[in-house]
This record gives structure tokens, sequence and C-alpha cells, in this order.
């Protein structure tokens, strides 16, 4: 039961250390001229529940060609950590975060924060098939499931019509450019689905075989 209480003081510590780190990097590297995405009104009360941390893909689907300039400064990002390729933002859900990418070590962000030090959360990163580029590709995007309510977790509310039909703007930063994505449809699945297959927009067929 020590071991127990010990392990949970640290864990919520370190996920304190890890927002705090987040919200400071959202706030040093924003480029304060762009104004295409709101600005974040805090993280929402998710539904409790006792799912672990394992990845989970972001719901999103492409539903225009919709294209802002970054709202945040990339360059300077890749010149602090040249693994970082973009921003992910879903307005008022918390979901705020950089996006790193290593197919070489497609996992290297799954227990680092983003400055590359030991953090339960991780980091957002892009799957190792993926280029960090938005056109013509599927993109999969991992995060945790975290049991405080940040990373990915509030994506387990879209399962609720409710919360879908309100948080149905996603915006992902790449290259430059802020990309518009609109929630289509939500399916809960895991990393066995043929979902996963599925990274070529171009070329079902093939990634159907």
């Amino acid at each position: 039961v020590a071991g127990s209480g010990f392990w949970l003081v640290h864990y919520f510590i370190d996920s304190r250390e890890q927002r705090q780190t987040y919200e400071t990097l959202a706030e040093e590297f924003v480029l304060e001229s762009t104004q295409s995405v709101p600005p974040e009104a805090g993280f929402s009360s998710p539904s409790p529940d006792e799912a672990g941390e394992e990845p989970q893909s972001s719901p999103v689907d492409a539903v225009d060609d919709l294209e802002a300039p970054s709202r945040h400064d990339l360059a300077a990002l890749a010149a602090e950590n040249p693994d970082c390729v973009g921003w992910l933002t879903i307005p008022d859900t918390g979901i705020d975060y950089p996006v790193m990418h290593t197919p070489n070590d497609p996992e290297h962000y799954l227990r680092r924060d983003f400055y590359g030090d030991s953090a339960s959360g991780g980091t957002p990163f892009l799957d190792r098939r993926n280029l960090a580029e938005a056109e013509n590709q599927n993109l999969i995007v991992y995060g945790h499931n975290m049991m405080d309510g940040s990373m990915f977790k509030p994506l387990i509310n879209y399962l609720d019509a409710d919360f879908q039909a309100a948080h149905r703007d996603i915006f992902l930063e790449l290259n430059g450019k802020q990309y518009h994505y609109e929630v289509l449809a939500v399916v809960e699945t895991s990393v066995d689905s043929p979902l996963y297959r599925y990274t070529e927009l171009g070329d079902a067929e093939k990634e159907s075989a």
C-alpha cells in the first residue's frame, strides 16, 4: 500500500510538471500575429474510467483544404529540438501539444517530454510510416491516456455525441502551415485494427492487400 501511494504521488507530481512544460512551450513559441485558432479554454473534465495508458490515435478526418499560417513558430521549436515537426490543438479540450517524429526510433517519445527527459505522459508523436507532411496521407498521432486528464485522455469523450458535436474542429500545424480538420466519425479500436495499416491516401487498394 505504501508503495502504491508513493507511485501515485510521483505520478501526479510528474504529470503536473509535464503540464507546466507544455503550457510554457505553448506560450513561448506561439506567434502572436496569428489568430487562426481561438485560445485554449483549459482542460475539460473527462469522464472517469479505468483505461490504461496505451497510445490512442486521433479521431480526425480531413474535410477541406483550408490552410492558414502556422500559429506556432515551428522553425524555432525545431531549432530547440529537431524531432519536433508540428503542433496539435483541439480547442477547449486541453489538447495543445507539440508533435514529434522519430521514424528510426518510433516510440522514442513514448515516455519522454519535449526535451528528451523521462516523463510518464510522453509527447505526442507521428507513426513511423508517416512523413512529416499533411498531403496525401492518413496521419496517425499517438498520445497517452493519462489518469489526470492530460495528453489524449479527452479523446475518450468523443464517444459522447454531444461532446463530439461541440468539439469538431482539430488543428494540426506542419511545415509552416496550419491544417483544419473536422471530426466526421469516431471509432474505438486497437493497434491490431486494419485501420493502422492505412497511412497512404493515394493507394487504398494496396493498403488493404
